[in-house]
């Protein structure tokens, strides 16, 4: 089935546990109803990525997203609730490329200092570009990303969990080969670069 109806009258952070137990990967959504300081029929949306929460949102009826921390929804199932969840799951694809960019950023990481061997912001002129190493210099803020596909955001999880300062760009590659297309992995080190989150040394 596209979509399951989920128990979570023992919690919704118990249900959330559950969800990394089983490392599920999909879109958690309710309607919520009689809380005060929220639009009448607002939406609440987890977007989990092998079962961590990566986006936690309210919607207006005019599709207006607004984040929202998941210990406030926790919190307001508990006291107004238990609301009626619906959970979407989403299998893993290899899109060819990725179709949305990341929306302009507020507040821009401070740029880092560009020596020889690394690159902020595009690709450094190299012969072998897989060889060089992604290391994370900023904080990720996931709303930057908060237009892009499900599998998209999937895909940016599985790249973000292996930018250790290790992996190069190729071993990265290699172990998301199964899942994700390489050209997608360039095409999220590229927006990561671009927001300067990362910066890829020798």
């Amino acid at each position: 089935m596209d979509e399951d109806r989920i128990d979570v009258s023992a919690g919704l952070d118990i249900s959330l546990e559950l969800f990394a137990l089983h490392r599920l990967s999909g879109t958690l959504q309710a309607e919520l109803h009689r809380v005060p300081g929220l639009p009448k029929k607002s939406t609440a949306r987890l977007e989990l990525v092998n079962g961590a929460v990566v986006s936690c949102s309210v919607i207006d009826k005019q599709g207006q997203q607004a984040p929202i921390a998941k210990e406030v929804l926790i919190r307001l199932n508990d006291e107004r609730g238990p609301f009626e969840w619906s959970f979407h799951p989403v299998k893993p694809t290899s899109p060819n490329h990725v179709t949305n960019h990341p929306p302009t950023q507020t507040r821009s990481p401070q740029p880092q200092r560009t020596p020889t061997g690394q690159a902020g912001g595009s690709f450094p002129v190299v012969s072998d570009t897989n060889m060089l190493i992604p290391h994370a210099v900023a904080v990720m803020n996931w709303h930057w990303f908060h237009n892009w596909t499900p599998q998209q955001r999937q895909a940016l999880f599985m790249v973000w969990r292996l930018i250790d300062g290790r992996h190069t760009v190729w071993e990265i590659k290699e172990a998301l080969q199964a899942s994700h297309a390489p050209t997608l992995v360039d095409e999220i080190l590229n927006a990561l670069l671009t927001l300067k989150v990362i910066i890829l040394k020798k």
